[in-house]
């Protein structure tokens, strides 16, 4: 059964495979009572017969996996490799009647909820994984599938760029081609923290060798294996800080969560979307249906688009503003620094009439043979009562009291003061 597998790239790919063909073997054990290999021999007998058993076993393959529950999609991609095993196997299968023959069930689109900076937000600043939280970063910021990423070598990034690039070898890549790829600064910074040598996983999610005898180890690879254990753990981590924070919902009426690692990849999809179109941002995450774009737009002016135009809105936590902000804001700071000095100034000009004036009342008080305690009293008075020349009882009262003292205002920028002016005379040159 290696052959239908063995050129495949992704291990999602390689795993399918090699799943469709286990079910496909306890079908024809559970309903034949023998192996995959003898209902070969029987389809091939009867297709030298004309009748047609091919066709009747496929349709009762789909029957048995329905009952079983599995997905329209999932029954979709096992025939898929069915019908690919057995053209490897010399068994004739042309589509037309295959079509007709078969009846697969509706494939449905399941509904998807589109991530906000927000909640990204909200994840990488929890008690997270510093590993996971660099995913997070990268699969945001960049539109790496997750396979893409979990390939990634520090010898693949050049993180001091503006901005920073990632190769992508064809080896790795869903279409077989090798591609450029940008991420944030913020994503950049984040990757060194991680502190990789160049010839290391950037992300390392399994520790330790592959377990001897392995059935994935064999159908996978040892590098299928490893990227297939660290998707298990990276999503295991995943789930306990959506747990945690609440936000481990489930898509209504199915089994997938809301949030999962390809959402970040729409999140990246959806914002390159708004801001360049969807053909840029379709070729920088990878779309099959826009890499002819690839070799047309020179990498020059991919870089130039990315850092004016995605660089803020895709950076989640930290804002790297460009020169020109830099310059408005030195600008503004310029200006508030000039106006806290005018604030300044006033301050101390207020201050030092206020020692003015208290010395002012000091003497004044002296002068008029009255303690400070009066004069002060007075003050009050006078202020509250709002008087310049009054003739109400209060102010007669006053004046009964300090005949010598001629009643009227010094105006200042903290209070009005009642003084005598021969008295003021006398000693202003003093103060």
């Amino acid at each position: 059964m290696r052959g239908v597998s063995r050129h495949r790239n992704s291990w999602h790919t390689k795993s399918q495979y090699w799943e469709g063909l286990r079910r496909l073997e306890e079908f024809c054990q559970q309903i034949f009572g023998h192996s995959t290999e003898k209902e070969i021999e029987e389809i091939i007998k009867s297709q030298r017969k004309q009748e047609g058993r091919a066709y009747r076993t496929l349709d009762a393959l789909v029957g048995w996996m329905d009952e079983r529950g599995l997905s329209p999609n999932t029954i979709s991609g096992y025939m898929s490799v069915t019908k690919g095993y057995l053209r490897y196997n010399d068994v004739i299968i042309p589509e037309e009647q295959y079509k007709t023959r078969v009846k697969l069930p509706m494939k449905y689109q399941i509904p998807d909820e589109l991530l906000t900076k927000e909640t990204i937000q909200l994840l990488v600043q929890s008690k997270i994984d510093p590993r996971l939280k660099v995913l997070i970063y990268l699969l945001s910021s960049s539109g790496l599938r997750l396979q893409e990423a979990l390939t990634l070598k520090m010898r693949d990034v050049e993180l001091d760029e503006k901005p920073p690039r990632i190769n992508l070898v064809g080896q790795f890549t869903k279409n077989g081609q090798p591609r450029e790829t940008y991420t944030t600064i913020e994503t950049a910074e984040a990757i060194k923290t991680l502190r990789r040598k160049p010839d290391e996983y950037i992300f390392t999610f399994m520790e330790g060798n592959d377990p001897k005898g392995s059935r994935k180890v064999s159908e996978l690879g040892h590098e299928g294996y490893r990227i297939y254990m660290a998707e298990k753990k990276a999503g295991q981590m995943l789930r306990r800080i959506t747990k945690n924070l609440g936000l481990d919902n489930k898509i209504e009426g199915h089994k997938f969560h809301v949030i999962h690692f390809h959402n970040f990849r729409k999140y990246f999809v959806t914002t390159a979307t708004h801001f360049i179109g969807p053909n840029r941002a379709g070729l920088l995450a990878g779309h099959k249906q826009y890499m002819g774009m690839y070799d047309l737009i020179p990498k020059e002016e991919l870089r130039g688009i990315y850092r004016q135009k995605l660089e803020e809105p895709l950076t989640i936590l930290v804002s790297h503003t460009s020169k020109n902000d830099v310059d408005k804001l030195k600008e503004r700071l310029d200006n508030l620094e000039k106006e806290n000095a005018k604030l300044r100034n006033g301050v101390y000009t207020v201050l030092k009439q206020t020692e003015f004036y208290q010395e002012l009342h000091l003497r004044l008080a002296k002068k008029l043979g009255i303690t400070e305690e009066e004069h002060a009293q007075i003050v009050e008075e006078v202020a509250r009562e709002k008087f310049s020349n009054s003739s109400t009882k209060h102010v007669k009262d006053l004046k009964k009291k300090y005949p010598k003292l001629k009643v009227f205002r010094v105006k200042g920028p903290i209070e009005e003061s009642p003084i005598n002016e021969s008295l003021l005379e006398e000693i202003k040159d003093d103060i």
